[in-house]
C-alpha cells in the first residue's frame, strides 16, 4: 500500500526536522501523518492531530500560510463528513485565503470544490455554483481529470436544484465520460444516481429507475455503503411516486440501515422523513409519528433547519390527520418558524457579507490616507534640505498633489455613494420582479393541478384499455395538448315491443308487460387533441375542448358526429364569426371508437373500430409474423373551430383490426421536434420508421422506447411544442 510505505518516511522526516529545528519540515511531516489517518478513515485520530497542529500554529508568530491552510482544510473535511456543513464552511473559508497565497492551484481547486459542496448542503445553490465553477477552471488548468470530473458532477447537482434539468444532465454526462476515461467506478456510480434524480424531478420515473439501478450495480461492485444507501433512497422516491408504497418503504428502510452504519445525521434525518411520509400514506400514524420525531432530532444534530422543518411539517400532518389539534397546532407553528429561520439565516449571511465588504473598503481608504500622510512627511523633510527656490517648487507640487488627492477622494466617495444608492434601488426592483415571477409561477402551477384534474383517470383507462400507454410531455408547466377518454352507452334501457294490446286510455303509458329490458353495449372513445398554442393560452383552450367533448359525447358515440358537435360548441363558446382574433383559435384532434372488451385472442380473429380526425391521422402498424404493414387513415382537412364552417361534416372510417396491430394517435409535437446530431427536425417520415421498429412490443414497452428516443433526440435543444403520443395494442 502506497500510504503505508509513506509512514516510515514521514516519521523519519519528523524526527530529523525536530533535531535540526526545521519547524516548517516538522509541520509538513505532522500534516502528512494526519492526512494518512484521514485517508484511511481513522477520523478520530486525524482530528486530534490537526487540532493539536492548529493550537501549535496559533501560538507561533510565523505565517506558514500553506501549512495553516492545509490544517484548516482537513479539519473542515472531517467536520463535513460528520454531517455538519455550517461548521465545516467556517474552516473552508479560513483555508482559502491562506492557500491562495501558496499558489498551489491543484490543492486550491480541491478546497473550492468542498466549499461549494458545503454551500450546496446549506441550500445556497448560487454560492455553491460559484465555487464549483472556480474549482473546475483550476482543475482543467492543472489537468486534474479526477478532480474535474467531480466538479462537473457538482455543477450538474446545482443546475438540478435550480430546475435547469437539461443543463444538469449535460454536466453529469460529461462527468461520467471523464470518470470512465480514468477508470473511476465510484465517480460513475455517483453521476448515474444524480442523473436518475434529475429524471425523477422531471417526473420521468422509468428513466429515473434505469439510471439509479445502474448506479446501484456499480455501488455494490465497489462495496460503497454511501452510494448503495443513496440508491436505495432514490429507488424509494421512484416507487413512492408510482404509489407502490410497499416497495418504496422497503427501499427506504434498506437506505436507513446503511445510513445508521455511517452515522450521517443529515442522511438519517432525510431517511426517517421519507419512511414517515410513506407510513402516513398507509394510515400507519403511530409509525409515521415515531419516524418524524427521529427525523427532527437528527435534523437538530446536523444543524439543518431545512431537515427540522421537513420533520416538523410531517408531524403537523400526522397530528392533523389523527385529530390531535393541540399537537398539530404546536408543530405547525414550529414548522412555520423554521421556514422563516431558513429565510432569515440566508438574509443574515448576505448582510454579514455586505458589512464585511464595507469594512474592507474602509480599511483600504485608511491605508491610502496613511500612505498620503507618510508621503507628505517625506516631502516636508526633503523640503528643509533644499535651497529656497527648490523649496518653493516642492511646496507648489505638494499643494497640487494634495488638491488632486482631495478631488479624487471626493470623486471616489461620490461614486461609492452613487453605487450604493444604485445597488439599493436595483435590489428593491429585483425583489419586486422576483415576487411577481413567483406569484405568476404559483398561479401557473395551480393551473397545472386544475388541468391534470381534467385528464382521464389512469386507473379507469387501465381497466378498460389494458394494453395502452400515453407519452405526454408539455412544453411548459401547462399544455395545449391533452388526451380524452370516455365511455358511452353505459346504461340499461326499457323499450316497447309490439303486441296487439292497447295502452291505457287514461294514462297513455305502456303496460308493464309491454316492456322489455335491452342493455346497450358500451362504446369506448379515445382522443388526442392539439389546441392552438401551448403554455397558458393552450391550457385555456384545452379546458374548453375537454368540456365540449364531454358534451358532444352525450349526444352521440360516433366519432364523426362528435367532431361536428364539437366544432359547433367551440365556435359558439369562442363567439367565432367571420372575423376577429378569436378566429385563429381552435384545435386539431383524432378520435377512435371501439366496443368494450374488443380484444383479439387468436390469430385470424378481427375486430372493428371507427375513426374520425380533424387535421390529424390514425396510424396502424404491424411488423410481426413476417408482416411489415402500415395503414395511415387521414383525417378530414378541417380544424375544430377557427375558420371551419359551422356545419362542417367530418368523414368517419370503419377499420378492421387484426391481432398484434398497434394503433397510434398523436399530435404534431413529436415529429416537429428539432434535435439529433445535425439539430434538424425529426419529421413524420423518421417518426414513422422508428415506430415500425418497435410496434411488435407491448404498449408499455413501446412507451419506454419512445421516451428514451425523444430524450436522446432532443438532447440539450429546447422543446418547441407540447408532445402527446397514445399507443393502443391489440
Amino acid at each position: 500500500n502506497k500510504d503505508k510505505d509513506a509512514i516510515p518516511v514521514t516519521d523519519n522526516a519528523l524526527e530529523l526536522s525536530l533535531k535540526t529545528g526545521n519547524t516548517k519540515g516538522a509541520l509538513a511531516a505532522k500534516i502528512g501523518k494526519g492526512s494518512y489517518d484521514f485517508s484511511t478513515k481513522n477520523y478520530e485520530s486525524a482530528e486530534k492531530r490537526f487540532r493539536a497542529l492548529k493550537i501549535q500554529l496559533d501560538t507561533t508568530t510565523e505565517e506558514f500560510p500553506f501549512e495553516r491552510g492545509r490544517v484548516y482544510y482537513y479539519l473542515a473535511r472531517i467536520i463535513y463528513d460528520r454531517g455538519e456543513p455550517t461548521k465545516a464552511l467556517s474552516y473552508f473559508e479560513k483555508a482559502i485565503p491562506l492557500l491562495e497565497k501558496s499558489r498551489n492551484k491543484r490543492f486550491i481547486g480541491v478546497v473550492y470544490n468542498m466549499t461549494g459542496l458545503s454551500y450546496w448542503n446549506l441550500d445556497k445553490p448560487e454560492k455553491a455554483l460559484e465555487f464549483f465553477i472556480k474549482s473546475s477552471e483550476l482543475k482543467r488548468e492543472t489537468k486534474d481529470s479526477s478532480g474535474l470530473a467531480a466538479s462537473l458532477g457538482n455543477i450538474g447537482l446545482v443546475y438540478g436544484d435550480l430546475k435547469l434539468y437539461d443543463k444538469s444532465i449535460k454536466y453529469h454526462r460529461e462527468s461520467i465520460a471523464m470518470n470512465k476515461e480514468i477508470g473511476n467506478v465510484e465517480g460513475m456510480a455517483n453521476e448515474y444516481t444524480n442523473i436518475g434524480i434529475v429524471y425523477y424531478m422531471k417526473k420521468t420515473n422509468d428513466s429515473a429507475e434505469f439510471y439509479v439501478r445502474k448506479a446501484l450495480e456499480l455501488g455494490i461492485q465497489e462495496g460503497d455503503k454511501n452510494i448503495i444507501a443513496r440508491c436505495y433512497n432514490n429507488l424509494g422516491l421512484v416507487y413512492d411516486a408510482r404509489n407502490n408504497l410497499a416497495a418504496a418503504l422497503s427501499f427506504y428502510e434498506k437506505s436507513l440501515k446503511l445510513k445508521e452504519e455511517t452515522n450521517n445525521p443529515n442522511g438519517l434525518s432525510s431517511a426517517h422523513v421519507n419512511i414517515g411520509a410513506v407510513q402516513m400514506k398507509r394510515k400507519n400514524f403511530s409509525e409515521a409519528e415515531k419516524h418524524m420525531k427521529l427525523a427532527f432530532e437528527f435534523g437538530k444534530t446536523a444543524e439543518s433547519l431545512e431537515r427540522q422543518r421537513e420533520a416538523a411539517q410531517g408531524l403537523f400532518e400526522v397530528y392533523e390527520q389523527t385529530n390531535k389539534t393541540v399537537q398539530a397546532l404546536e408543530w405547525y407553528k414550529l414548522a412555520t418558524q423554521l421556514k422563516d429561520s431558513v429565510f432569515n439565516e440566508n438574509n443574515n449571511k448576505i448582510i454579514a457579507e455586505m458589512n464585511e465588504k464595507f469594512e474592507s473598503d474602509q480599511k483600504d481608504r485608511l491605508i491610502i490616507k496613511k500612505n498620503e500622510e507618510a508621503l507628505a512627511q517625506q516631502l516636508k523633510f526633503e523640503k528643509e534640505h533644499r535651497q529656497n527656490e527648490k523649496q518653493k517648487t516642492t511646496i507648489i507640487y505638494f499643494v497640487v498633489f494634495s488638491l488632486v488627492a482631495i478631488v479624487l477622494s471626493i470623486i471616489m466617495l461620490w461614486a461609492f455613494l452613487q453605487k450604493r444608492k444604485g445597488n439599493k434601488v436595483l435590489a428593491t426592483k429585483n425583489a419586486a420582479i422576483e415576487a411577481q415571477k413567483q406569484e405568476i409561477t404559483d398561479s401557473i402551477n395551480y393551473a397545472k393541478r386544475i388541468q391534470q384534474a381534467i385528464l382521464p383517470a389512469a386507473a379507469e383507462m387501465k381497466v378498460l384499455l389494458p394494453d395502452h400507454a400515453i407519452f405526454y410531455r408539455p412544453k411548459d408547466i401547462v399544455a395545449g395538448d391533452f388526451y380524452w377518454f370516455t365511455v358511452c352507452g353505459q346504461q340499461t334501457e326499457l323499450k316497447n315491443f309490439q303486441t296487439n294490446k292497447q295502452t291505457s286510455s287514461l294514462t297513455n303509458e305502456p303496460k308493464t308487460e309491454n316492456l322489455k329490458q335491452e342493455t346497450v353495449r358500451e362504446t369506448l372513445l379515445l382522443g388526442a387533441s392539439d389546441c392552438t398554442g401551448h403554455g397558458v393560452p393552450g391550457a385555456f383552450m384545452s379546458l374548453i375542448g375537454k368540456e365540449n367533448l364531454d358534451k358532444a359525447a352525450q349526444r352521440s358515440s360516433s366519432p364523426a358526429e362528435i367532431l361536428s358537435h364539437l366544432n359547433k360548441f367551440v365556435k359558439s363558446a369562442l363567439q367565432q364569426s367571420s372575423q376577429g382574433e378569436s378566429m385563429q383559435d381552435g384545435m386539431d384532434i383524432s378520435i377512435i371508437a371501439l366496443q368494450q372488451n374488443a380484444k383479439i385472442k387468436n390469430e385470424g380473429e378481427t375486430t372493428t373500430i371507427k375513426f374520425s380526425g380533424a387535421n390529424r391521422p390514425l396510424w396502424i402498424l404491424n411488423n410481426t409474423n413476417g408482416k411489415n404493414s402500415l395503414q395511415e387513415i387521414k383525417g378530414t382537412k378541417a380544424a375544430i373551430g377557427g375558420y371551419t364552417p359551422h356545419n362542417q361534416v367530418y368523414e368517419e372510417h370503419e377499420i378492421t383490426i387484426e391481432k398484434n396491430d398497434s394503433l397510434y394517435l398523436f399530435t404534431d409535437g413529436f415529429p416537429d421536434q428539432f434535435g439529433g446530431p445535425k439539430e434538424k427536425k425529426l419529421t413524420t417520415k423518421r417518426f414513422r420508421s422508428f415506430l415500425m421498429e418497435i410496434c411488435h412490443l407491448t404498449a408499455t414497452e413501446q412507451m419506454n422506447k419512445i421516451d428514451e428516443f425523444f430524450t436522446e433526440w432532443k438532447r440539450n435543444i429546447e422543446q418547441i411544442d407540447d408532445v402527446l403520443v397514445i399507443v393502443l395494442k391489440f
